[in-house]
């Protein structure tokens, strides 16, 4: 595999660059090896400006998470007291000083944040949200420290190994990982996912679409989400990386 090295270094800290000149998957490489590379951003209908770069972020570090019952976690530390905003402020001013701003890609090493709509409440505590959800299984928050990541650069045809620090490890097991992906990929088959599926009825939605219209004349809000909830049985052994590629075959959108 054909690569190019760069070295960029600054007050703050040492970026490494290594360009990869060979096709694989992303997602492939998310699929083999999770832990690695647990967090995908990716534009499928690419050509856009906005639509420019992908990123497979790698090397998780520590994870702070607000849980659903309002407690922090740290890791596998549960913390006693502080919100999540003020925790995530303190540990990004702690590793702030990593970013390179001379680095021409998107992302250097900083963090991923999930950000749910329910940490509104603690911009604004008398908000009554509902508790309930298909996102419970889910933290309200989370952000992970990413040193690392694999950026694909659309318009320029490129692709980048991307890791913070003079250690060449983090680099050398990305190259390696690709390597391997190269050597077991295989195309996925246009095979059905979902043993059966069941639509919500329409007139709660429609009645909802009535309200809002009302609601936009009377000039409480000028843009309202709805959605109507879909149920369905999967078919065994079918994982969230197939259903992302089948979405990415038949719905692709510029984000």
């Amino acid at each position: 595999m054909a690569h190019k090295k760069n070295r960029h270094l600054s007050e703050k800290g040492t970026v490494q660059q290594r360009e990869c000149s060979t096709a694989f998957e992303l997602l492939a490489l998310h699929e083999a090896h999770p832990e690695r590379y647990p967090f995908l951003l990716q534009s499928i209908a690419v050509g856009a400006a906005q639509a420019r770069f992908d990123i497979l972020f790698a090397h998780p570090g520590e994870t702070l998470a607000l849980l659903r019952d309002g407690r922090l976690k740290r890791g596998d530390q549960l913390l006693q007291e502080g919100d999540f905003l003020s925790q995530l402020d303190h540990s990004w001013q702690q590793t702030a000083g990593h970013h390179d701003a001379s680095v021409e890609l998107p992302f250097s090493g900083g963090w991923f944040l999930y950000l749910g709509y329910e940490l509104a409440a603690q911009v604004e505590p008398n908000l009554a949200l509902p508790s309930q959800g298909f996102t419970r299984e889910l933290p309200v928050a989370c952000a992970t420290r990413i040193p690392a990541a694999i950026i694909r650069d659309h318009h320029q045809q490129r692709c980048w190994l991307v890791a913070e620090g003079e250690d060449v490890e983090l680099l050398d097991q990305m190259q390696r990982d690709i390597e391997t992906v190269l050597t077991s990929t295989t195309a996925a088959a246009d095979t059905p996912l979902v043993v059966s599926l069941v639509e919500e009825e329409p007139s709660r939605y429609l009645s909802a679409v009535e309200t809002i219209k009302q609601y936009i004349v009377e000039g409480d809000v000028f843009q309202v989400n709805l959605s109507r909830e879909w149920q369905g049985e999967i078919v065994d052994g079918v994982s969230v990386a197939d259903i992302y590629r089948r979405l990415c075959a038949h719905n692709p959108a510029p984000f």
